[in-house]
């Protein structure tokens, strides 16, 4: 008695071959992603994240930096936020401090913020 064949399935998205070549990536996009962040004050999403505005700064002039782009933000507009969000004795809070220094610091102006 023969044993039944069993029918190949089609391969499937998961279990194909890996390419060796990653894509290309879409810097252009991303950059204007990054841009486009801090031009969306009319969204409900740009005032529900306000708390987290500071670390955007950050992360925003790190992935500028990272795209090879860092000279297309106005680190002035970014120092004066920085600045703007310090309390009277000087600090941000526990928080943001990591993230306002990490900013002022990586802008090219940060000597404006001594």
């Amino acid at each position: 008695m023969s044993e039944p064949t069993k029918a190949s399935a089609p391969p499937c998205a998961e279990h194909e071959e890996p390419s060796d070549a990653a894509p290309p990536l879409a810097t252009a996009q991303h950059i204007a992603y990054v841009h486009s962040l801090d031009d969306a004050e009319h969204t409900f999403e740009y005032w529900v994240t306000e708390h987290l505005r500071v670390s955007g700064v950050y992360w925003g002039l790190s992935a500028m930096a990272l795209l090879n782009a860092f000279d297309e933000m106005p680190p002035e507009k970014a120092i004066s936020f920085v600045l703007a969000c310090q309390h009277t004795n000087g600090g941000t809070s526990l928080y943001y401090c990591c993230s306002a220094c990490s900013s002022s610091c990586s802008s090219s102006c940060s000597s404006s913020c001594s």
